[in-house]
């Protein structure tokens, strides 16, 4: 597994993209969400794509949340964490946006000083974890232990 299977697990039950929009589903509209969770002005309600134009966009999503996690918890803390706790971070910065991942400071300073246990629990309590339950245990689990699930 690596990170993009990670996070497209959690985007593909079924392992397909969603080839046509659907509405947010905190919302019940928008954001509307098409292939393997994006989002953005070209997502409409309605919006019909191909499973090329689907993968192109996870692919090009993924690779801005990886670069938006390396620089929130700084290169010398993602050089130290293996690939499943970087795919963690990555997944909470596609999942959520790196301005919302930035808001989690003391899952973030755990992980700095590799406290897997209170990175765990911080990520455990909050709202993400609430709203996305099965993809946050997952998460958590996955920081604790540093492995793939």
């Amino acid at each position: 597994m690596d990170g993009h299977q990670y996070s497209a697990h959690f985007e593909a039950p079924g392992g397909k993209p969603v080839l046509t929009a659907y509405p947010d589903p905190l919302t019940g509209g928008e954001p509307f969400t098409i292939g393997l969770g994006h989002v953005g002005p070209d997502v409409k309600q309605g919006t019909v794509w191909t499973e090329d134009q689907c993968l192109h966009a996870f692919y090009n999503d993924y690779n801005v949340a990886c670069g938006a996690a390396l620089h929130i918890i700084g290169a010398d803390t993602w050089g130290r964490l293996g690939e499943p706790r970087q795919a963690v971070l990555s997944d909470m910065a596609f999942n959520i946006g790196q301005s919302r991942l930035s808001l989690f400071a003391k899952m973030l300073a755990a992980i700095r000083r590799a406290d897997w246990q209170a990175a765990h629990d911080e990520l455990l309590d909050s709202a993400y974890a609430r709203q996305t339950k099965t993809r946050a245990q997952t998460n958590a689990k996955t920081l604790l232990t540093g492995e793939w699930p």
